[in-house]
């Protein structure tokens, strides 16, 4: 018995009857699991069989690459070598093929390029910037709408939409809207409906004129369009009959895989290629309208319906008997997607899509877990699939499905704290990988060191501090300080101690010129006495310096080789304990910087930097590549990436309303209704596309599916309530067993309390002696301020850094506004003091001016804040001009001068902004501070909600210790006041003698944890985020926030 008849001899009586149909257009309802990769396969050895057709005849096309690979591995198994001569491919790939071999009839591939992303965004925003555009270029943010134009004519183009077309589309819903548009009696104006259906007409109109530009834009610089691959062709075709018969003479048979995702120039290519044969032609689809996840919007029954009205003799069979999923599941998913409105059984009639499961057996029921806490939730995940191990599961036969990216992050963490081994393939982007980060850090060092403006220091701490850099770690806190010390910036302390020592080797030229220029200064040498392997710091410059010069003198790629070689990088890859995965991440980086180089001849770093910027603000990823090997673990991946996959056990995870289901509507652009020709598109149709993707997600179970959720998530910017999803709603009760969780967390609480009681806090316990007695010297003439103090509460190891290392940071340009508004008010009220009459708002801004020109700026930001100062000023001058008190003290500064304060042996410090008479008490002040960002009310500054740490009412208590602790000042502060100039709020605060006494016990336990070196990192991951450090304390990225606030008791 051969492969074939041993294969046919399985089928069931429907597969048999759709691998006997060779002859007419036929389709295939496939639902999941029943085999259609099988009957494409088998059908395919059977025609070769029954038929005089060669191999070469037969075209199956399919919708992804391991879809090809999967078919044409089956084929082998089933006709041997013949497998190798049958065309299978992506729709892409058949038409690469197409114009390979036909390069006569494409001209354009030998004088064009394909364009790449960032070209792409280059034209949008050049054409952007020409058109006159009334609403897709809005005056504050040009761009908002760029993704959307890009997205949406890339859905045009798919659709086989040209401009003339999509004229034409619009103008029909302008007349439609025309005739249906009403006005409000009220206002005389348009019903809010309709106005917003007006502004789409425009939108629309506005991205017709963009389109046609963007044609003519990639044309004129010798580039095509991904999408314009299918279209050229197409267009060969009806043009050229010689080349349209050629491959009708060639193409026999004609298969299509996941027909409902096609979209429709694919179909209109099929379409094409079989049109010789009219009716009768010999096509084969296989699709199911309730897997399509790839169509545009509304459009999932397009294919099916248009197949049928292009062959109403077509063959109709459903393949019903599922070989993957017991019955409970099978019913389940049935019954939840039969919510769906739009389905093929109500246009096709007598259509049976009632799935039975090949085992006959009922099975496990899905479970539903909800939990309060999301840490829970994923705690939950985890120990199960322990469990399942321990019971002998294969990790590999365990997925975790997700709606997006981001949510694979938690599950991550808590897998990596459990020591549970995990594959993300939730699209992740190259770009955002650790490895990839310090490397392109090294680059952008690099190229500032060929600029005009000095780099950013924390740039030159954070590289210096990768492990593939070959310098003491301790040297370059100790270089910090002494930059810090002397106002030098990070840089010129190199060039100073590059000048200290002598290195018997050649310095590079430019460094040489550098160097001379500090030379003369040689009062940081007493300081350089601390450090204990200065020449490495000197040999890593000199490499830098090098860099740059083979920037100049190299093409990209080969400046790429040197830099990853020479500075240590690719060997740290090669022994790091991820090699494979870090190796692939390299390579996958590599690639993209080759295409770069490819399509631009010229390409050197700056262009690069700048690339990768765009790429950056505008969402562009850099796929990793796929690594060919059978990955070891858990497989967290996206539901959309799970389509064609199948495992023992799915879990599907945080389904909650707004992420499954009920998503906000992302589409700023909406395209005419025309575009799906054959049912037009309801209010429905997006929560109709998102239930088919649950339904898609909960059908790749074999044996069992785990539905989670939690009522409450933590986030960046706190606590999120949430509702389950409306499709965990739909699933039927008699199907599903809800889990006892409130039972689940009471007997594992401990487990769960040590997971977060583990958390890693990466500290600082490992100090040098050296770096212990540096320390101490530092303290030795530190003195505490009130910020200071916040930044230790917060992190102790921030406060090491930037409070007592003092590491150089660059302004920014909010902390300049900060500072160029409080020098504005200071100048004011010393004019009001001295002259005791009230300076005009003219006074005030020019101060400001003048505030903000002592700040290092960029052109546009200095614009801008100039801008933002005059309007903040203005209004804060005309709401208090009125209510302006000549203050007592302005500016004042304890620690300094005459005015000492010192507690437990800690000398403290801190301006207070002003002083004023309290009214009525002339010998009791206020003090005041002012602030310039968002308003806060009195409860958020005493840190009495959810998500303040009451850091500016411990700055007002600190002002008041130094008052008492001032032998010098004699008078009594009663009340702090914190003036909100932006938010034109002032907050009085009476102090509270026990706040009071509380806040100096607190004090006297930090002041005794600096002197004991205790500089740990914080475990409040969120603090992270914005933290000028984040890349130096996590250059992988910042782990997950765990807390126990929702766990219950």
């Amino acid at each position: 018995m051969t492969p074939f008849d041993e294969a046919y001899k399985k089928l069931n009586k429907s597969q048999k009857e759709a691998v006997d149909s060779i002859d007419g257009p036929v389709m295939i309802i496939a639902g999941p699991g029943t085999g259609k990769t099988t009957v494409l396969t088998t059908r395919i050895a059977n025609i070769l069989k029954k038929t005089d057709a060669r191999p070469s005849n037969i075209l199956a096309l399919t919708f992804t690459e391991s879809g090809v690979s999967a078919m044409r591995n089956k084929l082998i198994d089933l006709i041997g070598k013949d497998a190798y001569y049958v065309e299978i491919g992506t729709f892409h790939s058949f038409t690469n093929d197409i114009i390979l071999n036909f390069q006569e009839k494409f001209a354009f591939t030998k004088e064009f390029q394909s364009i790449n992303d960032i070209e792409k965004i280059q034209v949008y925003t050049q054409i952007i910037d020409e058109l006159d555009l009334e609403i897709l270029r809005p005056f504050k943010s040009p761009y908002y709408y760029l993704n959307q134009i890009m997205s949406s004519i890339s859905n045009l183009k798919r659709e086989g939409i040209d401009p003339k077309e999509y004229e034409r589309l619009i103008k029909e819903d302008e007349l439609e809207f025309n005739e249906t548009k009403k006005i409000n009696p009220k206002t005389g104006k348009l019903r809010g409906i309709d106005q917003r259906f007006a502004d789409n007409i425009t939108k629309n109109k506005e991205l017709l004129e963009i389109y046609k530009a963007y044609l003519l834009k990639i044309e004129d610089i010798g580039r095509y369009d991904y999408e314009d691959m299918i279209m050229k062709v197409l267009e060969r075709m009806k043009l050229d009959e010689e080349f349209r018969l050629n491959l009708q003479e060639r193409y026999q048979y004609i298969l299509v895989d996941e027909y409902q995702d096609t979209n429709s120039s694919q179909n209109e290519l099929v379409f094409e290629l079989a049109s010789y044969w009219g009716e009768e032609a010999n096509i084969f689809v296989v699709g199911d309208d309730e897997q399509a996840i790839f169509r545009f919007q509304g459009a999932s029954l397009e294919n099916l319906l248009t197949f049928r009205k292009s062959y109403p003799n077509a063959k109709v069979i459903i393949l019903s008997q599922n070989y993957r999923s017991d019955q409970h599941l099978i019913d389940a998913s049935q019954k939840m997607i039969a919510n769906n409105d739009e389905r093929i059984e109500k246009y096709i009639d007598n259509l049976d899509k009632s799935f039975k499961s090949a085992s006959g057996k009922a099975g496990k029921k899905i479970q539903v877990a909800e939990f309060e806490s999301g840490l829970v939730e994923g705690f939950f995940i985890a120990n199960d699939i322990k469990a399942k191990v321990d019971k002998g599961a294969n990790l590999s036969d365990i997925a975790i499905l997700v709606r997006n990216n981001s949510d694979s992050t938690d599950l991550a963490y808590i897998f990596d704290k459990l020591g549970i081994e995990h594959n993300i393939q939730a699209g992740e982007n190259v770009i955002e990988a650790g490895v990839i980060r310090r490397l392109v850090n090294l680059f952008k060092l690099i190229r500032d060191l060929q600029g005009d403006t000095e780099a950013d220091p924390i740039l030159h701490f954070n590289v210096l501090n990768y492990e593939f850099i070959d310098v003491n770690k301790y040297d370059v806190l100790v270089l910090s300080n002494i930059a810090n010390k002397t106002r030098k910036s990070f840089f010129e302390t190199v060039l100073q101690l590059i000048s200290e020592v002598d290195t018997n080797s050649k310095v590079p030229e430019q460094l040489q010129l550098a160097v001379k220029q500090v030379e003369q200064n040689k009062e940081l040498s007493k300081d350089f006495k601390y450090l204990e392997e200065p020449e490495k710091l000197v040999d890593f410059y000199k490499k830098l310096f090098y860099w740059a010069s083979a920037n100049e003198t190299n093409t990209f790629v080969h400046f790429f080789e040197i830099v990853i070689k020479e500075s240590g990088y690719l060997s740290w890859v090669l022994k790091s304990e991820n090699e494979i995965e870090n190796l692939n991440d390299l390579n996958s980086f590599f690639d993209q910087v080759k295409e770069l180089n490819y399509s631009d001849k010229t390409l050197d770093l700056r262009k690069f930097l700048d690339d990768l910027k765009i790429m950056e603000e505008n969402g562009i990823r850099i796929e990793k590549r796929d690594l060919g090997i059978e990955r070891i673990g858990v497989n967290v991946i996206t539901a959309h990436k799970s389509k064609g996959l199948e495992f023992d056990y799915v879990y599907l995870y945080k389904t909650v309303d707004k992420k499954w289901g009920n998503q906000r509507d992302q589409d700023k652009i909406t395209l005419p209704s025309g575009l799906v020709k054959t049912i037009k598109p309801s209010k429905e149709s997006k929560l109709e596309d998102e239930r088919r993707l649950f339904y898609v997600a909960l059908t790749r179970a074999r044996r069992e599916v785990i539905v989670t959720y939690s009522t409450k998530y933590n986030e960046v910017n706190g606590e999120r309530n949430t509702l389950g999803s409306i499709f965990v709603k739909e699933l039927p009760k008699e199907n599903l067993q809800i889990m006892d969780t409130k039972a689940y967390v009471h007997k594992n609480l401990k487990a769960i309390e040590e997971l977060i009681l583990t958390e890693e806090t990466k500290s600082s316990d490992n100090i040098s002696k050296k770096e212990a007695s540096y320390i101490d010297n530092l303290l030795s003439f530190y003195k505490l301020s009130p910020t200071a103090l916040n930044n230790y509460i917060n992190c102790h190891y921030k406060f090491k850094l930037q409070n007592l290392f003092r590491v150089p940071a660059a302004k920014s340009a909010t902390l300049s506004f900060g500072s160029a508004v409080h020098y504005a008010l200071e100048a004011f009220f010393n004019n009001y003091k001295a002259y005791e009459k009230l300076p005009s708002f003219d006074f005030l801004y020019k101060r400001y001016v003048k505030g903000l020109e002592k700040e290092v700026l960029s052109e546009k930001d200095q614009k801008e804040l100039l801008k933002k100062g005059k309007d903040i000023l203005q209004k804060y001058y005309a709401e208090y001009k009125d209510e302006f008190r000549v203050p007592l003290y302005l500016e004042f500064r304890f620690g300094k001068g005459f005015h000492k304060a010192t507690y437990e042996n800690m000398p403290l410090s801190g301006v207070i902004d002003k002083f004023e008479p309290v009214k009525g008490e002339p010998k009791t002040l206020r003090v005041i501070d002012y602030k310039t960002g968002r308003a806060k009310s009195k409860n958020e500054i005493q840190g009495l909600t959810k998500n303040t740490d009451g850091g500016y009412y411990r700055q007002l208590l600190f002002y008041k210790l130094l008052t008492e602790l001032d032998t010098n000042f004699n008078l009594e502060v009663v009340q702090g006041e914190l003036d909100f100039v932006e938010g034109l709020k002032k907050v009085e605060i009476n102090y509270d003698e026990k706040d009071f006494e509380d806040f100096k016990i607190d004090l006297k336990k930090y002041i005794q944890s600096i002197k004991g070196h205790e500089f740990e990192r914080t475990t409040d991951y969120s603090k992270c985020q914005n933290c000028e450090f984040k890349d130096h304390c996590w250059p992988d990225g910042v782990p997950v926030r765990l807390n126990s606030e929702n766990i219950p008791a």
